[in-house]
């Protein structure tokens, strides 16, 4: 019987995996002559550790994780240390002590970070922040002076056992904790090491969060795990962000839209003749649009490949296939809009499922994006009910709309929005996401995000959060509007801060509010009301 796990009506990997457990990896890799990781901390070079030296530092944390912490296999510890190369050590340390990581990002609240220990049950946290040093619980890294080793020589740990708990954030209820196996990751990294080519002599560049899976698992552990190197940069920093490409011969970096759209407004020439071993930049976390990707390939004569992931199925499911041609690209990324999310990786399948029912729908049919593979994740922590929602019908359920479309004999497939990021307007269903793509498609150099809000004449109504109202303004935003059909077009702007989680997605939900103002009030079809949020704050 099918079941979310399978791939391809099988369930062991195993015969695809070089390591069963992390203590086969570091057996192997700690003798490798190679670099792995590069560390700026953003603007200087802090540190550069080989294999052997990466390995003798996890040695030494991993003798005070067990011989004076007494940390037990099985048992969970938080990290909250951001991009630092002491957090992959850490990593490292708990995965060789065969103790379950949960990563939390270092912008949380104390509050929120409380709560998630409580929920994993995280015996330590390891951290930087001098304001927790009062818990007995908190270990401040900054104040661990380690020189003894521990060098194992055996483990029990098989493909099954978990590795780490990514925790959800929670936006609309309590937290869920995603339970990952060492074999999910291991087979995940297997998958994008064939995806990309990822050798011993490979390097990889990021400056995204490492708390979060997309540079947990294709930074951190798939180079790891290929023997690659690794350069970290603490944050995105554009005054060396190129130079550090160049220098360190960087063949794939890691980004989001965001940093894209940066890079797009750099006005230093470029010279792409001197970066021979780049091939590419993927982006995710969020959308892109096609005059981003067209954008940035003019410039910089360098391709941007879109990846889609979620935490349950251990980041990427779905990528731009690195091998397309120039034609195929063009028609996937630039002259569709959106561009494509991707294709199915190995290990795992993506289908597009009837939202009422279990129907697979068919090409070019709009329905919510489901899953069945190898990365799948193991359930929720403690959450039996939540974890039945999310494995319904045979399929994990992400909660994305999107469909797919042949193209050149490849299955593409391509996002509309969240199932809850759409609204009903006069009952037709408006995907937030898509209007959102129209407009930035004919917007551009202008931060804005397209929100629903509760409308008594309509039910729901569109509006438009942006950070320079002057700006939509001076670019006749209203001729742009009314190219959308009327149910689909946004009748509010409102100035104010765009709201995103620290990975760059929009925050719907938590900006609605801005339009409380319009619940009572009938919005003309041909009227775009402007509102100055801040000035009006500032008054």
């Amino acid at each position: 019987m099918s079941s979310p796990h399978h791939f391809q009506e099988k369930t062991d990997y195993s015969q695809h995996l070089k390591f069963k457990n992390f203590f086969d990896l570091y057996s192997a890799q700690k003798n490798l002559k190679g670099n792995f990781l590069t560390y700026y901390s953003p603007y200087e070079l802090e540190i550069s550790l080989s294999y052997k030296d990466y390995f003798i530092e996890v040695e030494k944390y991993l003798y005070f994780l067990k011989n004076e912490l007494n940390v037990a296999k099985d048992e969970t510890v938080a990290v909250s240390t951001g991009n630092s190369y002491k957090t992959l050590i850490i990593y490292s340390a708990i995965l060789l002590n065969e103790s379950i990581i949960v990563p939390i990002n270092t912008e949380e609240s104390k509050d929120y970070t409380e709560s998630i220990m409580k929920f994993s049950g995280a015996k330590y946290l390891f951290h930087f922040n001098k304001s927790q040093d009062r818990n007995e619980k908190h270990i401040n890294i900054n104040s661990l002076q380690l020189t003894k080793r521990l060098i194992p020589t055996e483990s029990s740990q098989d493909i099954n056992s978990i590795a780490t708990i990514f925790y959800t954030s929670g936006t609309t209820g309590n937290p869920k904790g995603v339970q990952l196996s060492i074999g999910n990751l291991f087979i995940n990294s297997v998958a994008t090491a064939k995806l990309h080519g990822v050798t011993e002599k490979s390097s990889h560049f990021t400056c995204l969060p490492l708390c979060h899976v997309n540079a947990f698992s294709f930074s951190y552990l798939t180079n790891l795990y290929c023997g690659a190197s690794l350069v970290l940069q603490k944050m995105f920093t554009p005054i060396n962000y190129w130079k550090i490409i160049k220098e360190h011969q960087v063949n794939i970096v890691s980004s989001t839209p965001q940093i894209i759209n940066l890079l797009n407004s750099d006005l230093r020439e470029f010279d792409f003749q001197q970066y021979p071993e780049l091939k590419y930049f993927v982006s995710a976390s969020a959308p892109l649009s096609s005059f981003d990707v067209e954008t940035f390939f003019k410039k910089y004569n360098v391709r941007i490949n879109q990846a889609y992931g979620l935490s349950e199925t251990v980041n990427f499911s779905l990528t731009i296939p690195p091998t397309l041609s120039q034609e195929t690209y063009n028609k996937v990324m630039i002259l569709n809009s959106p561009p494509s999310a991707g294709s199915s990786v190995f290990g795992n399948s993506v289908e597009i499922m009837d939202v009422n029912s279990s129907t697979i729908l068919q090409e070019n049919e709009t329905g919510e994006l489901v899953i069945r593979g190898w990365n799948v994740f193991n359930g929720y922590l403690d959450n039996e009910t939540e974890t039945k929602i999310a494995f319904r019908h045979k399929y994990f359920h992400t909660g994305d709309i999107g469909y797919f479309k042949i193209i050149d004999n490849i299955k593409f497939l391509f996002i509309s929005g969240r199932i809850k990021e759409i609204i009903k307007r006069n009952g037709q269903l408006v995907y937030l996401a898509e209007v959102e793509a129209f407009l930035k498609a004919r917007i551009t150099n202008s931060t804005f995000c397209v929100v629903g809000f509760k409308n008594k004449f309509t039910g729901e109504e569109l509006g438009i959060v942006t950070e320079d109202i002057a700006d939509l303004k001076t670019k006749a935003i209203e001729k742009i509007l009314m190219l959308l059909p009327d149910h689909k077009r946004p009748k509010v702007i409102i100035q104010s801060e765009v709201l995103r989680t620290s990975t760059g997605k929009p925050r719907r939900l938590a900006m609605t509010s801005l339009f409380s103002d319009y619940l009572n009030i009938r919005i003309q079809n041909n009227i775009t009301v402007f509102t100055d949020i801040l000035s009006r704050n500032n008054s």
